[in-house]
């Protein structure tokens, strides 16, 4: 079975909101609660795969606007993603 990396499914799944067809928008809100489930754990564990995942995409717009999204409870990470594109 495949798993997909956490860090990297955490930068996808805002992303893929952000396509999400306005038909299909509670798809959407799903995919930002996963996104929001994944990245708690590895920005408090492994920050650092977080960081490589950011910069491996070239779909910085839309992974800024997915993050803008995210729950409230999410502010830090999401602060700290924000920075890692910013660089």
């Amino acid at each position: 079975m495949n798993v997909p990396d956490p860090a990297r499914f955490a930068r996808h799944q805002p992303i893929v909101s952000m396509d999400r067809s306005i038909a299909i928008q509670t798809k959407a809100g799903k995919d930002r609660q996963q996104a929001g489930e994944m990245i708690e754990v590895p920005m408090q564990y492994r920050p650092g795969d977080i960081d490589l995942a950011v910069a491996s995409t070239n779909r910085r717009n839309k992974l800024r606007d997915g993050l803008n999204l995210l729950s409230a409870k999410l502010a830090d990470e999401q602060r700290k993603i924000m920075a890692m594109l910013a660089d």
